[in-house]
């Protein structure tokens, strides 16, 4: 079978843009490995589902803005709203749609690099725990390999 060689990314940097950009940053890396999957023998697509992922970040984010902003009338507050109300936080902190649909994407990424695999086969238990960050570690991996 034929490997593409995919852009090699620092795992540490993608964990740290991805706190930095509320998780955004996954959807820029899905969006840009989305022409480096595409090839001749693979019969699935990605389509629908870097588009998908970014739908819900954002409607979770404007539902945390909005939470935000209903519980104090000061915009400025932003520090002290955290603070006060660390509850809103926890809860949307590690949203449950964004991880399922996160889970969801990284599954669908991770059959068609499976199509392509060197040598191993995709974890299918470590792409549950760590989603794109696991995916980018087997591509930093295999293209060590070939």
């Amino acid at each position: 079978m034929a490997v593409y060689l995919y852009k090699r990314t620092s795992i540490l940097l993608m964990i740290i843009l991805d706190v930095i950009t509320y998780n955004f940053y996954s959807c820029y890396w899905y969006f840009s490995r989305r022409k480096m999957l595409k090839s001749d023998f693979s019969e699935r697509e990605i389509t629908w589902e870097p588009y998908f992922l970014l739908i819900v970040n954002t409607l979770n984010l404007l539902l945390i803005l909005i939470e935000v902003f209903m519980i104090d009338k000061n915009p400025l507050m932003l520090v002290g709203i955290w603070i006060k109300h660390k509850d809103i936080f926890m809860i949307n902190g590690l949203p449950p749609f964004t991880i399922i649909a996160s889970i969801i994407v990284a599954f669908r990424y991770r059959a068609i690099l499976n199509l392509q695999v060197i040598s191993g086969r995709i974890s299918g238990f470590f792409t549950f725990l760590f989603q794109e960050f696991y995916l980018q570690y087997w591509i930093n991996r295999q293209n060590e390999i070939s």
